[in-house]
């Protein structure tokens, strides 16, 4: 009785308990909280749970208007009308996201998971993508890091966790990062 103790509790299922399988999305980044989110799902998996380790990619159909997309790990710098520096500009940022994946792909051979699937995920707006990913696969939870970012910098830039929270249709467990300590 929540009059009593003062907290008040809900059953929510975590997913369909009618399934036999559970679905797992970790989204990552390469960083050291996307890598405690990966952790975290494989924690999650029984045996027979399919897990989808998703690296999400911003594509360019063109450069920003009166500048250039810069990347910080790439060389290209395509301008505007340059569509073939943007497709080099694209294709770079999957084959990134690729080795990004390897990492993934080794531990998840490594602790023998069956049902791994690394996914470079390509798409206009990397919050839309991953939302309809969820929806599209039927993913029943999704692990996802998150930056303490800014009042400032997620007016611009946007929470790509916290739209994950807000709009898939699953559960979202949120890895948080204070400072250099990781709180899940």
């Amino acid at each position: 009785d929540s009059s009593v103790t003062g907290v008040q509790t809900c059953a929510l299922p975590i997913w369909d308990s009618s399934k036999n399988t559970m679905k797992i999305m970790a989204c990552v980044d390469g960083g050291l909280v996307a890598e405690q989110a990966y952790l975290r799902a494989v924690d999650m998996l029984g045996a027979d749970d399919e897990l989808y380790v998703v690296h999400a990619v911003e594509r360019r159909m063109s450069a920003l208007k009166g500048g250039a997309i810069v990347a910080a790990h790439m060389a290209v710098v395509p301008t505007i009308g340059d569509d073939k520096a943007i497709q080099v500009y694209n294709d770079h940022l999957e084959e990134h996201g690729k080795k990004v994946l390897e990492h993934y792909v080794a531990d998840a051979k490594r602790r023998e998971l069956k049902h791994c699937h690394p996914v470079v995920l390509s798409t206009l707006k990397v919050k839309e993508g991953l939302v309809e990913f969820v929806e599209k696969h039927d993913i029943d939870y999704v692990c996802i890091g998150t930056h303490n970012k800014g009042a400032i910098a997620r007016t611009f830039q946007g929470s790509v966790s916290n739209w994950l929270a807000h709009h898939a249709h699953c559960s979202v467990l949120l890895v948080k990062e204070h400072g250099k300590k990781l709180v899940v």
